[in-house]
């Protein structure tokens, strides 16, 4: 049996969509459009009798489904969230309701949506073993909000300090 090995499995997707933010004295407050770039990372082990994280094709429909079939050509301002039974997290929140849709309150939003995604039926078997660590947003070509799975943010803030080793605590070591 091979080594187990963790592997990061990237995919890219764009969708063009309008959005207003309320209340917001500047450009953004009037209606206007953008052509996003939305980047998905989910991590799993490889090794032995598993070739792979997931399937390229088994997240192109999960990100269709959740994702892009909800917000590509529509009005941001306008998508209803409320779409999906509660899998036991609060989805009430202000952010669902997307009334400030800018890029850190969508990025959670697709976030949220994603992981509890993957519970579902229809998705929980491709996606058994499988997590999702990162969520990036471009609104524009130079302007973007990543969501960052908790796990991972203190590697990511050890990272953006400059850091270059680490060292993990090991659970079978204590044993």
């Amino acid at each position: 049996m091979s080594r187990l090995a963790t592997v990061n499995v990237v995919k890219t997707f764009t969708f063009d969509a309008a959005h207003f933010l309320p209340n917001y004295d500047g450009k953004c407050g009037k209606l206007h459009g953008h052509t996003y770039t939305l980047i998905t990372c989910f991590v799993g082990q490889v090794g032995g009798d598993r070739c792979m994280v997931a399937d390229f094709g088994a997240i192109k429909d999960l990100v269709q489904e959740v994702v892009l079939d909800n917000l590509d050509h529509s009005c941001l301002n306008d998508v209803n969230w409320e779409i999906y039974p509660d899998p036991g997290e609060d989805f009430t929140s202000e952010v669902w309701e997307l009334s400030q849709p800018t890029a850190e309150n969508m990025v959670v939003a697709i976030a949220e949506r994603l992981k509890a995604a993957l519970t579902l039926p229809g998705h929980a078997e491709a996606f058994e073993g499988v997590h999702l660590r990162q969520v990036t947003l471009f609104e524009t070509p130079t302007s973007y909000a990543s969501w960052i799975a908790e796990d991972q943010v203190e590697l990511a803030l050890r990272l953006a300090e400059g850091a270059t080793t680490f060292f993990i605590d090991d659970p079978e070591e204590d044993n």
